[in-house]
């Protein structure tokens, strides 16, 4: 049991500090294949789209009239923070130390993925007791199954002088556990991250996360359950989609996209050197095949598609989609080399939505053996890919003037079943 004293640690949250420069930004969006020859149309198998390098150039050029960071890329942040306290010991000025924030290749899982314990991302106060072994969890693989991302504002980077020099951005993260969940298969840990920067003097929330990470291997008699189950905000109905307003978008993973995605921060093991015998838990044989693709480099395959999607909306030609949320469920891992298809879905009930937002619904699949057709039927494609993200959903404004002002709308009102 997890005692009152216990209770008041865990819920006060983990403090972090990060900074970024573009080149973070550019690196973050090569990693999910931003302008690479990965995509083919959705209609006719080309492997080069001048079009969509030129819609997807904003991410990778930092002298481009319209750059900006790729929507999700704050979720690489929390992998290359520092606890607060690690810095203020470490700098007694009031300009943090930039080698500290953020900078070089670190050990996984970083401190700042277990508020600080020496037990991986499980942080030491849920053991039972601290055995022999606590150090060895940390080699334990971990598995992303779950992700949310709300952006509550456009959060900032140094945007003046893009031929100037690039200095860092700071944000300040809060993290804190929400539940752990031991389980046959191992332990399951749900946390949420607040991410905040400075505005007008004041420290101010530009985005929320939550994730669910699964330590495969962990004995659950080690573990203290607590908190409750995190529940999926979406709400999975049949016929809840437009058939005319499906899209099938076809990438073709490259054998060095883990490589180039870890440079963003996760430099966890699995995603260089493969698995174990506890992946065949998950993955059967196929985790045999080697490396396993990084979960949140899968989701910014997703995102490009669902802005794609979004972007060639005959009803939206004029104006620039802007993501507000997206949330999803790793069911599968994906392997280097796999060529993955997404479909992008619209929502059905567009009464829930303004004129210049819209609510799209989505799934990643990956191929079993040759490349299908996506022109094809849907439910036959379905039947002979294998499903290695689910329950996606995301929701865009584009309105440019005020891209954030439908805080109203939420993953919660969409209703999805591809």
């Amino acid at each position: 049991m997890i005692s009152e004293c216990q209770e008041q640690i865990i819920a006060e949250p983990t403090r972090l500090s990060v900074q970024f420069t573009k080149r973070d930004v550019i690196l973050y969006a090569l990693g999910i294949g931003c302008c690479s020859e990965t995509q083919a149309d959705s209609i006719s198998i080309d492997r080069y789209n001048p079009t969509l390098k030129n819609r997807e150039l904003r991410y990778v050029y930092e002298n481009h009239e319209d750059f900006d960071a790729f929507p999700t890329f704050l979720l690489s942040l929390p992998f290359r923070s520092e606890l607060l306290s690690d810095v203020d010991a470490g700098n007694d000025s009031e300009t943090p130390d930039k080698s500290r924030l953020g900078f070089g290749i670190r050990s996984f899982p970083p401190k700042s993925l277990g508020g600080g314990s020496s037990s991986g991302i499980i942080p030491r106060i849920f053991f039972k007791k601290d055995p022999d072994c606590i150090e060895s969890v940390r080699d334990l693989p971990v598995l992303h199954t779950s992700q949310t991302l709300e952006l509550h504002r456009p959060y900032i980077y140094n945007q003046s002088s893009t031929r100037g020099d690039d200095e860092p951005v700071n944000v300040w993260l809060e993290s804190r556990v929400l539940s752990v969940k031991p389980r046959g298969i191992g332990t399951f840990l749900t946390s949420e991250t607040k991410f905040y920067q400075e505005e007008n003097g004041a420290k101010v929330c530009v985005a929320t996360s939550q994730m669910t990470a699964l330590v495969l291997g962990l004995d659950p008699k080690l573990i203290r359950e607590w908190g409750s189950l995190s529940k999926r905000r979406s709400v999975v109905a049949a016929n809840a989609v437009k058939d005319t307003k499906k899209t099938l978008h076809v990438y073709r993973v490259p054998p060095n996209a883990a490589l180039i995605y870890r440079l963003s921060g996760d430099y966890n093991p699995i995603h260089v050197e493969g698995g174990n015998n506890y992946l065949k838990d998950i993955a059967g044989e196929s985790s045999k095949r080697g490396a396993v693709l990084h979960g949140l480099c899968t989701l910014g395959y997703a995102v490009r598609a669902v802005l794609k999607h979004a972007e060639e909306d005959p009803r939206f030609t004029t104006l620039k989609p802007r993501l507000l949320s997206v949330e999803c469920s790793f069911v599968k891992p994906v392997f280097i080399g796999d060529s993955l298809t997404v479909v992008v879905a619209e929502e059905s009930d567009v009464s829930l939505f303004s004129q210049r937002s819209l609510c799209l619904v989505f799934r990643v699949y990956r191929s079993l053996g040759e490349h299908s057709n996506p022109a094809g039927d849907i439910a036959d494609f379905s039947a002979k890919n294998e499903r290695v993200v689910d329950q996606g959903v995301a929701v865009l404004s584009w309105d440019d003037h005020d891209g954030f002002k439908l805080k109203n709308v939420s993953n919660s009102t969409c209703i999805s079943r591809l």
